[in-house]
């Protein structure tokens, strides 16, 4: 009996200790050095005020519930760095210019494609990631860069599946979203940071509609590992959009049964003469614009 205990006890320990590297690993993404280019270099197609538009302008789409305020707020998991910090989301590969500052298009001064969604008639703010957050690109050569509007973005966004290499957008977003909720001293800090004079007022309220939208991340986290949505750990630039898309669209909102595995070998396309195109998405399926448009 004395032995069997001592069994379990080994095993328990050892699945902590398997838990907790898991947990490490995805708290903590392998991710490439920020290198700030030391300018970025605009091509003579569209004015600044076009390209503030393109860059800003939300498109509908709320992140899980994911408030835009609440985005700023964030940590990440074993520090109180900022995990909105222009510099810390430019290593997942997303676009930033050094020199940009915050505007009334971008009050956070996030990267492009993150833009702010909100509904008419309500008070509430949602991130909105847009098409110009996968349709950007950008050269590097000897330290200056050149911005391609339109071009192919090389970010690692989609997945949350969790993983050891980590390196995701999504899969350091949902941890950085639980451990702000489960570690009460981040959380009090995010509270306090996003209801500033309104904290005793609101906190509790506040704690109710985070978890929502957590709740809602890790099901969908659940939901792609234990069905094998994505089996291919995609890589920068590589991402099969449209079956991601085509599961959120069918899957999530409709019915399972309309779940299919996505693991096409495809990246995000560019989008001139894309209106001159009879059928578009990789497997030519879209024509018409409500289509084409459907992510």
């Amino acid at each position: 009996m004395r032995l069997l205990i001592r069994l379990l006890v080994l095993i328990a320990v050892a699945l902590g200790l398997g838990l907790a590297v898991v947990v490490y690993y995805i708290a903590n993404p392998k991710l490439p050095a920020y290198t700030p280019a030391q300018q970025v270099h605009y091509l003579e197609q569209w004015s600044a005020a076009d390209r503030q538009t393109y860059y800003f302008t939300p498109q509908g789409t709320q992140v899980k519930g994911l408030h835009y305020d609440w985005f700023q707020a964030l940590e990440l998991p074993f520090s109180q760095q900022r995990f909105a910090a222009p510099e810390y989301l430019a290593r997942f590969g997303f676009l930033v210019d050094p020199a940009q500052k915050a505007t009334p298009d971008n009050p956070g001064n996030l990267p492009v494609g993150f833009a702010r969604h909100q509904n008419p008639g309500s008070p509430e703010q949602f991130l909105d990631i847009t098409c110009a957050a996968c349709h950007t690109g950008e050269l590097r050569f000897n330290g200056q860069a050149v911005r391609i509007d339109g071009g192919a973005a090389l970010h690692v966004l989609p997945s949350t599946v969790p993983t050891l290499r980590g390196g995701s957008f999504g899969q350091a977003l949902v941890a950085s979203l639980a451990a702000t909720y489960y570690n009460p001293w981040k959380f009090e800090r995010f509270a306090r940071n996003v209801l500033g004079a309104d904290y005793e007022d609101g906190h509790k309220s506040l704690r109710a509609d985070y978890k929502r939208s957590l709740d809602m991340f890790l099901k969908v986290a659940w939901n792609d590992t234990h069905r094998g949505l994505y089996p291919t750990e995609e890589g920068p630039g590589r991402a099969d959009a449209f079956g991601r898309i085509a599961n959120a669209s069918f899957g999530d909102a409709i019915s399972p049964d309309n779940y299919r595995v996505a693991n096409a070998p495809v990246d995000y396309p560019q989008l001139w003469d894309m209106w001159t195109f009879d059928w578009v998405q990789w497997n030519g399926s879209a024509q018409q614009p409500m289509a084409r448009n459907i992510g």
